[in-house]
Order: structure tokens, then sequence, then C-alpha cells
């Protein structure tokens, strides 16, 4: 790693690279219905299998490390890549999904290296700020979320879907240069073996538009039972340590529940919003889009207080076990749904039940996600750390693609005639999924941390 690479440039890219694909996400279901004419439920399947692709490829990221090729030489060849994919888009709506491979592939080998750099920097210099940092971090990637929401997608939507592409593009090249500025040299071999296994990558994410949805279900299920497994057994390989063994795989599982909930704000509320809420203010029309930019908004303000507390003496008490922090942002994610669905079963179209309903949202989030993230790498061993987090971002995009399959559950039929009643029912399904999750959560940790005790204390008895 570069003399010159600072925590702060760790940050910078982190933003860069939410900017783009998260701009890119929150127009992307608008893009795919009114530009390719896409039905709701394909656009739907479509943009579920782009956000599982990538949280699932930052898995090849971390492998592309085991090659000797540092952490950022990966990160900036991946955002390349993603850069070129942008571009790509721009040739017309032929390129569209070979442009979409390229940035899912690039943006998800860069995506977990991210968090494992920042990890290893706070490990050498400042340990006792690990928890902080991650808040910052997340703080920043809202930042770059939030921007890439008004600005990406506010452009596409309002402008021209090529402008928002080749701002995209800027951006992840900007992102390209920033992590090189501080890698040291690299052989170019090395270099060509990871962009070789980038565009290898390409092959299976571009036939994945093509197979069939129940094909994509095995795989995906497959991978909901495989991660939590093999964090517990690497863990435990690594560790011989029973109680943070047990304390990943349960994180895991309860990754995949909160954001199996949480990814509903960006898909089937986005469309309810579009339908189902008075967007006039002062007779302008806010854009849909916009409403995206809530999440990101408070997750800056939010963020911000999150990292200043965990960098306090007083947040170094009891704010900041993970324990209480991980079952808080489930609470707050099931208080969220509760008011959400209290709102709408009155018939209510004032957006302002969206502000609140984003900022209990948010508090889930700021409590969970930075925390999961800080607890993979204080507990994961050094040569495992970025395997371990590749394994918790692929458990993120199964459980992203699988929130899909809760929406048709809770509301089957056509998306594209869906009625209020319908999402009432939805909304409904995932207030007792929220209360559930936030429940059976916080008693499988609660066992984690138990559970070696006891048996430890049977075995001394005997």
């Amino acid at each position: 790693m570069g003399k010159d690479m600072s925590v702060a440039d760790i940050y910078a890219i982190g933003a860069i690279e939410k900017f783009a694909f998260n701009g890119l996400r929150a127009m992307l279901i608008l893009f795919l219905v009114s530009a390719l004419k896409q039905g709701d439920q394909r656009a739907f399947e479509t943009y579920s299998f782009i956000l599982a692709s990538a949280f699932v490829i930052p898995l090849l990221g971390s492998l592309a490390t085991r090659m000797k090729v540092p952490e950022l030489a990966v990160i900036q060849i991946g955002l390349a890549v993603g850069s070129a994919g942008f571009f790509l888009m721009l040739l017309g709506d032929s390129w569209v999904f070979e442009g979409l491979c390229l940035i899912v592939v690039g943006t998800g080998f860069a995506r977990a290296l991210i968090s494992s750099t920042l990890g290893r920097l706070i490990r050498e210099r400042n340990p006792e700020n690990e928890q902080s940092a991650f808040s910052a971090l997340y703080t920043w990637f809202n930042v770059g979320s939030f921007l890439g929401a008004i600005m990406l997608a506010g452009v596409g939507e309002k402008v021209a879907w090529g402008a928002a592409f080749l701002l995209g593009g800027l951006s992840l090249a900007a992102g390209a240069w920033l992590a090189g500025r501080s890698l040291p040299s690299t052989p170019l071999s090395r270099r060509g073996k990871v962009l070789a296994l980038m565009l290898v990558s390409l092959v299976p994410v571009r036939l994945g538009f093509l197979l069939p949805i129940a094909w994509l279900d095995y795989i995906m299920g497959a991978l909901c039972v495989a991660v939590p497994v093999a964090m517990l057994v690497l863990q435990w390989r690594s560790s011989r340590n029973l109680t943070s063994a047990l304390t990943l795989f349960v994180l895991a599982l309860g990754i995949f529940v909160f954001f199996g909930l949480y990814e509903h704000s960006a898909t089937t509320i986005n469309i309810f919003t579009d339908r189902f809420v008075d967007r006039e203010v002062l007779g302008f029309r806010i854009p849909t889009t916009f409403f995206q930019a809530l999440d990101p908004t408070f997750n800056i303000g939010l963020g911000v207080l999150m990292a200043l507390l965990l960098s306090s003496r007083w947040g170094k008490g009891a704010i900041a076990k993970p324990t209480i922090r991980l079952n808080s942002g489930f609470a707050a994610m099931a208080l969220a749904f509760l008011v959400f669905g209290l709102a709408y079963s009155t018939g209510t179209r004032s957006p302002m039940v969206l502000v609140i309903f984003y900022c209990g949202l948010v508090l889930s989030e700021v409590l969970f996600v930075p925390s999961a993230l800080a607890l993979v790498s204080s507990e994961s061993a050094p040569d495992q750390r970025a395997l371990q987090m590749a394994l918790l971002y692929v458990m993120i995009g199964s459980s992203m693609w699988w929130s899909g399959k809760i929406s048709s559950y809770f509301a089957p039929g056509d998306l594209q005639k869906l009625g209020s009643a319908d999402f009432l029912a939805l909304f409904s399904g995932l207030q007792l999924l929220s209360v559930a999750g936030c429940l059976g959560f916080a008693a499988l940790f609660a066992c984690a941390q138990w559970a070696p005790g006891l048996v430890r204390t049977k075995a001394g008895g005997r």
C-alpha cells in the first residue's frame, strides 16, 4: 500500500463508487420502464438481478487479492471497468446490458475491498476508533448516494439518460485515478490477471439476464445457505473461537433478513411513491427519484452524529457494543414499517409519511450496517478480512434478490395493475416480517454469545 494513502482517500473512493452505482440504481427501474419499455414485472426482475450480482461479485474481488495484487490495484481496475460500462451505454439501447455488466463487475470487484482497506488502515494506525471509522465511511457512502440520486438520477429523469451515463462514467474514472495515486508499483502481468478475471466474470453476469428466473432462484437459494456456513467455518478455522464463529454466522443471517426488508425502500416503495403519493408542492411536481435522496440525506446527518458519539468518551461505552447497536437497528426497522403501514391504512397520500418512514428506516441502517462491517473487520484474521467482508456482501446480494420474492408473495399478480390495496397487503406483511426479524435476530445473537459458555460449563461439570 502506498505511503500517501489516507483514511480520507478511502472515504472519497467509497463516496465515488456509491455516487455512480447508487445513482444508477435510483433511476434504473424508471429507465427500464420508460426508455427500454420493459413491463414492471420484468423491470423488477432485471433490477433485482443487477443488485444481487453486484453484491455477489465482491467475492471474486477478494479472490483477486490472493494473486499478490494490492487491494488498491483491484479497486483501481474495477472502477476503470465500471467507468467503461457507463460510456458503453452511451452507444445506444443495444449496448445497455453489456454496459450494465461492466458496471456490475467493475464496482463489484471494488466494493468489499474499500471496506477491507479501511479496516486494515485503522487496525494499523488507530484500532480504538474502528467503530467510529466505519460509521464515518458509511456516512461518506451516503454522501455519494445522496449526490447520485439528485445529480445522476435527476439528470437522467429530467434531462437525458445519456447525460447521466456520461456523468457516471466520469465519476468512476476519477475514482480510479484517486485509487491509483497512492498505489505502489504492481507488475503489469498481475494487473492483467485481475483484468482477465473481471472479463471472465462478465460471461455469467451476461448469461444471467437470459436465464429463467427459476434457475436464479436456485443459485440465490444455495448462496443463502452456503455463505453463513462458510463464514462460520472460516472463522472457526482461523480463530478456534466458538463465540466469534457463531457471531459471524448469526450476523450473516441477520444481514439477510435486514436487507431483504430494507430493499423495499428502493423498489416497491419507489413504484408506490410514483403512483399513490401526492408530490405537488407549490405547483411543482417532485420527481419520484428525488425521494430516493431522503435515504442518504438522513444517513448523512445521523451518520455524522453516530460517528461523533462513537468517538466521544461516552460513546466508547454501551452505544459502541455491537450487540446493542445491531439489535437496536432491527428494532428501528420494525418501528419504521409499523408507522408506514398504519399511516397508509388511513388512506393518506401525504409525502410527509415517506419522510417519517425514511427517517426511521435510516436510523436502523445507521445503527446496524456500520456495526456489522466493523464487527467483521475486528473478528476476522488479517488474511481472512477481505474474504469475510466479501462473503458479507454476497449475503446482502442474495437478500436483495429474495426481497423481490417477498413482494411477489405478499402482493401477487401483475405489478402493472397493482392498486393501493395490494400495496397495503405488502406493507402489512413487511410489518410482521420486520417484527419477527427483530425478535429472532436478538434471540439468535444472544445465543451466539451465551452458547459457548454453556458448553464449557457442562464440560467442566463432567
